[in-house]
């Protein structure tokens, strides 16, 4: 099943969130005649934002991804929401109790998978998690969950050591998950705050900090070492996302296209010359490139990267005042995170991700409230009440019809008992409203496969690759064209996945075996050659099985396996 990255339930859950705090600004406009919002930079550049991604969408995309504006808005409303509840520090040390309860429910998770005892991901590559699927996702979460432990810390009246056990607790996973780029924010965080509390913390209480700082450098340097493939992928992917940006780098490929035209770019370049092995091999499919700020100019452009560059700036700015003994301590709290995620937005993917956009919007709202007002404008009940309106409407039944959407399509492709017939009645049931998903597209078509409706699954198959360019939707159609006899569509299509792809074996074997049964052995023998050359990443016996088939059929090669 081809499930996008960073799940679809995240942004329906996050769209419903919106909708919450949507009702609640809704309710506090019901209850005043006029209201003041004070204007300010932070205000404009998020707002530009929003008005940025929707327009660009009209302008220059393929099509209008509804998921992509729905973000958008959510973002605006949780800015809103936070802006205006920035002034009361009480809700806001409520509301942050809240976030470390989630983080703590999330370490919980962890421990449990960390012992084998139950995990949400039963069939992930990797030991550790959490709800969110990803042990990099988890660890940046509770990365910037460490400042509001911090503040709360600072600020609350009792239990306020409870507050340093879930620091630990929260680095303790972060260990764990070895997340380069949530080891960076910690020991930033971590510091920033000390350099702070200086005035305030004992001798004994800087030389913790000190052995703690000293103890998550040592742990980022030993994973490091550990991940040498990881580092020359990823200089990798900053060198074709570099090459990529010359062909479009004012308007950028759109916000739904960068999957698409990223991999596509990437499998021409790595036929490029100079290209060593090492790259080829350590190279994947890749949907976002661990770097922030080029993901925004591939996606948006020049004017979208600066927007993002813009609020680093004035996130640093607020940091730098918030020094002083005068300074808020949640205007501290914010602009320190907000600093951490802007700096580790350099090597790694963290807006790209539903909960730290969330935590984005949350901060900025939250800093907007101290930035210094550039105008106040009054609106009247009559203005503000119909624009929060309308966006609950939009957001609402958006995101319900999604979940609805989503859980009978996953529930009838899970559900081992379900009839085929009743499978594909449910696909062509959300047909209309998902015809341009090459998610939906590709599940569809494997439904369409079992029942042997080839010609029909290549259709959509052929919709999907207008969209995307997932290896797996070429692997897929190359296998419809062989079953199908059509010998030379499938050779393209296993080409064309084996090049978006290299170190997959799938694609490689497939058009392996085809070759064997065509009786082609020049081909077999050349594509042999490559799968020997792959290396083995995970220990699996299916991959154990193919590189044993490839070494018998190189020691034999004159006679069919």
């Amino acid at each position: 099943m081809y499930h996008s990255y960073g799940d679809q339930y995240h942004t329906i859950i996050y769209c419903l969130t919106a909708v919450i705090l949507c009702f609640a600004l809704i309710i506090k406009a019901l209850k005043q005649t006029e209201h003041s919002i004070k204007l300010t930079t932070i205000d404009i550049i998020v707002l530009a934002i929003v008005l940025y991604v929707s327009a660009h969408q009209v302008i220059y995309s393929k099509y209008f991804d509804l998921q992509v504006a729905s973000r958008a808005m959510a973002g605006a409303i949780v800015f809103l929401f936070f802006k205006t509840l920035g002034e009361k520090e009480e809700k806001v040390n409520q509301l942050f109790d809240i976030f470390l309860i989630l983080g703590i429910i999330e370490v919980f998770f962890v421990i449990v998978e960390a012992l084998k005892l139950f995990s949400f991901s039963t069939d992930s590559i990797h030991s550790i998690n959490g709800t969110l699927a990803n042990p990099n996702v988890v660890a940046i979460f509770l990365a910037i969950l460490i400042p509001l432990s911090f503040y709360r810390f600072f600020t609350a009246s009792r239990n306020k050591y409870l507050y340093l056990i879930f620091i630990l607790l929260f680095i303790i996973v972060i260990v764990l998950s070895k997340c380069r780029s949530a080891i960076v924010l910690s020991i930033f965080l971590i510091i920033t705050y000390a350099i702070r509390s200086i005035p305030k913390w004992n001798l004994k209480r800087l030389l913790l900090i000190f052995i703690l700082i000293i103890s998550l450098i040592s742990v980022f340097v030993h994973i490091n070492v550990q991940k040498k493939d990881s580092n020359v992928s990823r200089m990798l992917i900053w060198k074709v996302s570099l090459d990529l940006i010359r062909n479009k780098p004012f308007i950028g490929f759109g916000f739904s296209n960068f999957e698409k035209e990223y991999n596509l770019h990437q499998s021409l370049y790595l036929e490029k010359k100079g290209i060593t092995q090492a790259e080829i091999y350590t190279s994947g499919y890749i949907r976002q490139p661990y770097n922030e700020y080029l993901y925004c100019w591939l996606t948006g452009g020049f004017i979208y990267v600066a927007l993002y560059l813009t609020l680093w700036g004035i996130s640093v700015y607020h940091l730098a005042k918030s020094f002083t003994k005068s300074s808020s301590p949640l205007k501290f709290t914010s602009s320190v995170t907000l600093a951490g995620l802007f700096l580790i937005s350099t090597f790694s993917y963290t807006f790209y991700l539903v909960i730290i956009e969330f935590f984005l919007f949350v901060h900025l709202g939250i800093l907007a409230t101290f930035a210094t007002p550039i105008k106040a404008i009054n609106l009247k009940q009559v203005t503000l009440f119909p624009l929060l309106i309308a966006s609950s409407l939009f957001l609402g039944p958006y995101s319900s019809n999604q979940l609805i959407a989503d859980y009978h399509l996953s529930y009838s492709i899970n559900d081992k008992t379900a009839k085929l017939n009743k499978q594909l009645k449910t696909f062509e049931k959300y047909y209309h409203s998902n015809k341009e998903d090459p998610q939906f597209l590709f599940n569809y078509a494997l439904s369409l496969i079992k029942a042997k409706q080839y010609q029909e699954a290549i259709k959509n198959l052929n919709i999907a690759k207008q969209y995307s360019s997932y290896y797996q939707i070429y692997f897929v159609s190359g296998g419809c064209y062989e079953l199908m006899g059509k010998t030379n569509e499938a050779e393209q299509d296993y080409l064309h996945s084996s090049a978006l792809y290299p170190s997959m074996y799938q694609p490689h074997y497939a058009l392996f075996r085809m070759y064997l049964r065509l009786n082609s052995y020049e081909k077999a023998k050349a594509i042999a050659r490559q799968i020997d050359q792959i290396p083995v990443k995970v220990n699996l016996p299916k991959i154990e099985k193919i590189k044993s088939e490839v070494k018998n059929f190189l020691l034999n090669p004159n006679h069919s396996l």
